[in-house]
């Protein structure tokens, strides 16, 4: 359990994903399910997280929608996350989750999104490696453009995590949801778990 603890300081042990996009379809060498529509799942079924048996193994849970859109005059990543979410539990305090709480190995320069919108901006993390490429800073704003429409982001920070955020722009789920036309969908999941040996119980 100490070492479990301990492993939760680099986010999350389990991935969460659509059956379509773990099962790797191969004709004649070619990747089709790289040629297909992507999967989603529904956010409203991450509530079931926390009425399973083993719920209060559960740490924390990010949801993930990987979609596109146009900043700066070039395409961009987007990331929509929950930064900090509250899941309800029966006959106890909501569960308080997200990517601030799950993502302790990120290193932000500046400050993490609130959750609350700024005015008619939304507040949002940039990549560090896209921060340098759109030449923006904390406090800054980026006109960004997607399918569904357009939006203001204000800067919050600069997030460092070693992945493939560093070349995103990593707003809210609903804002992402939103600009893609996505609502209650999202791309994956990264869950915080303990886990433990087996025994007689398990």
């Amino acid at each position: 359990d100490k070492m479990n603890r301990e492993l939760q300081a680099f986010g999350s042990n389990i991935r969460l994903e659509p059956v379509a996009a773990s099962v790797p379809v191969r004709v004649g060498g070619h990747d089709v399910a790289s040629t297909a529509p992507p999967a989603y799942l529904e956010e409203r079924d991450l509530v079931t997280l926390k009425r399973i048996f083993w719920k209060n193994n559960i740490l924390g849970v990010v949801p993930r929608l990987w979609t596109h859109g146009k900043a700066g005059g070039r395409d961009v990543t987007l990331l929509g996350v929950w930064f900090e979410h509250e899941i309800p539990v029966e006959g106890g305090e909501p569960f308080v989750t997200g990517a601030r709480r799950v993502y302790k190995h990120w290193k932000v320069a500046g400050s993490w999104p609130s959750g609350r919108p700024a005015g008619e901006d939304v507040t949002s993390l940039v990549g560090e490696s896209l921060a340098r490429k759109l030449s923006v800073r904390p406090g800054d704003k980026i006109r960004l453009g997607a399918p569904s429409g357009v939006v203001t982001i204000a800067v919050a920070g600069i997030a460092s995590t070693g992945g493939r955020e560093e070349d995103a722009i990593i707003l809210p789920l609903a804002a992402a949801q939103a600009l893609a036309g996505l609502e209650g969908k999202y791309s994956e999941a990264d869950i915080s778990a303990l886990t433990t040996p087996e025994n007689k119980l398990a």
